[in-house]
């Protein structure tokens, strides 16, 4: 996967999650924008060719749910599909198929098998190639 050069957009509150997150994606050769802010992730998504998302539910300000709204009601005005992987700590079956409702790709409970994220990572830019 080593020839797809958008960056990743990790969002989550939790530095070391985000830092262990970050360090995973890159070492596998992905480029990787990472913010705390969820706020801030429209302004990311309009500045940048992002088209792949990981982000966590609980967070303040906008939870991963709400942000999958805000990133849904961009991609018009963006101009492209964006694929949202849901990380969370707090694993709830509501939450799970809430986020699935609204469009994740996939849902995963944290702490989460490394080889098992990578290749969600990879199976999502395969989803972004299909017409």
């Amino acid at each position: 996967m080593s020839d797809y050069q958008n960056p990743i957009l990790v969002v989550d509150d939790d530095s070391l999650i985000l830092e262990t997150v970050s360090d995973v994606l890159t070492s596998d050769g992905f480029n990787v924008i990472a913010t705390t802010d969820s706020l801030a992730v429209p302004s990311i998504l309009e500045a940048n060719p992002v088209d792949i998302v990981i982000t966590d539910v609980n967070m303040p300000n906008r939870d991963g749910i709400q942000l999958m709204d805000d990133i849904n009601a961009l991609e018009g005005t963006l101009g492209r599909k964006v694929v949202v992987i849901v990380l969370t700590g707090a694993a709830s079956q509501d939450k799970a198929l809430e986020a699935v409702k609204k469009g994740a790709f996939q849902y995963l409970s944290k702490p989460f098998n490394i080889d098992f994220f990578t290749n969600t990572v990879k199976r999502a830019i395969l989803q972004l190639s299909l017409p």
